[in-house]
């Protein structure tokens, strides 16, 4: 707690006061100039992401039915791969593996990687968007690492 002046009389007054206790008057708390500007530019850039347009170049402001694909000759494989909020996830698969999203934030980017986890074998990655298949990436042979990533919608 601090003690700051009354604008009416001068009186010290605690800053957590809503009236001044000698003269009644409304107690008046200091805002930091650089915290009001803070606050005003969370606010705009709240609005921005939003209505869609929170940065990320050409993306466009719909969204995206994301689904991602991996198959192959290989019984399984080690996945990383981006979620429908931009998160990271890691699995180990049996394969053919899916996952569809119904619905994917504007401006994240999607990214799939497998990493075959045999000593042979063939692994495939697929990125569909709204059942288009946007990037594709294979790779043979023991422990390799097939990966695709685009930005989304």
């Amino acid at each position: 707690m601090a003690l700051i002046k009354c604008k009416e009389c001068n009186n010290e007054v605690s800053s957590k006061a809503k009236i001044c206790p000698k003269c009644g008057a409304k107690v008046v708390k200091y805002v930091h100039p650089v915290a009001t500007i803070l606050v005003i530019g969370a606010a705009i850039w709240g609005v921005l992401i939003m209505a869609g347009g929170g940065g990320g170049g050409s993306v466009s402001s719909r969204t995206g039915r994301v689904s991602y694909q991996v198959e192959g000759t290989a019984p399984s494989a080690a996945l990383t791969f981006s979620n429908a909020q931009g998160g990271t996830e890691q699995k180990v698969v049996l394969l053919p593996w899916n996952v569809d999203y119904p619905q994917v934030r504007p401006g994240t980017h999607l990214y799939l990687s497998a990493q075959n986890q045999g000593d042979s074998g063939v692994v495939r990655v697929r990125i569909m968007v709204d059942s288009k298949e946007m990037k594709t990436s294979e790779s043979s042979g023991g422990y390799t690492i097939a990966t695709a990533s685009m930005p989304c919608c």
